[in-house]
């Protein structure tokens, strides 16, 4: 998403990433990939859950994420509920109309960024780009597009 951060901009868009992640883990994120779009908290996931995106860790998973991946989301989240959102990407104008949706329980799917379409620069949308940024084995390939 990185690298078409300045033609969407150029479109009179912007890119608005949402994670339940706490702000400073979601720094930390973006000054180690060298994000400039902002990443704003989703705290409780109440964003998500608006847009029907959450899901609970079973019990396998959630000690996959201790033990191996060493991901503690009670702690990176700030919340003790081991919920996370689906990755999702919206276009949604400046009026709440989507204009585009895309969501896969799978985190490994996502959409291009270059074929996402954005209507003209004259309707002035927001590409709002929700996907879990909190995950341990988030694929750093997704953050450089």
């Amino acid at each position: 998403m990185q690298a078409v951060y300045g033609e969407i901009r150029a479109l009179g868009a912007d890119i608005v990433v949402l994670s339940p992640e706490l702000p400073s883990f979601s720094a930390e994120l973006a000054k180690r990939h060298k994000l400039t779009f902002p990443i704003l908290n989703d705290h409780g996931l109440m964003i998500a859950k608006t847009f029907g995106l959450v899901f609970t860790l079973p019990d396998d998973l959630k000690d996959l994420y201790l033990n191996v991946f060493k991901n503690d989301l009670a702690q990176r989240n700030g919340e003790t509920s081991w919920r996370l959102p689906l990755p999702a990407r919206f276009v949604i104008d400046r009026g709440g109309i989507i204009r585009y949706a895309q969501a896969d329980p799978d985190y490994t799917v996502r959409p291009e960024p270059e074929g996402m379409e954005v209507p003209d620069a004259g309707h002035e949308e927001t590409l709002a780009a929700y996907h879990p940024v909190c995950i341990g084995r988030f694929r750093d390939d997704a953050l450089r597009r």
